[in-house]
């Protein structure tokens, strides 16, 4: 769940992972970027497991 002010995109989450069903909840800001040409580029901090996480998303153009 999240909510966007401009280029920035606020965001609240729980993921349960697969792996042993844990629950893991954390919220972050995005920042929405274009790169020099004309790709988006989401660059995401977050928190999980209380520790600062770093995600950078990166539009691919199509083939």
């Amino acid at each position: 769940m999240g909510t966007r002010t401009g280029d920035t995109i606020w965001v609240s989450f729980v993921h349960v992972l697969k792996a042993d069903g844990t629950v893991v909840t954390g919220d972050g800001e995005s920042e929405l970027e274009l790169t020099d040409d004309g790709r988006i580029r989401l660059v995401e901090h977050y928190e999980m497991h209380g520790l600062p996480q770093l995600s950078v998303v990166e539009e691919i153009p199509a083939a």
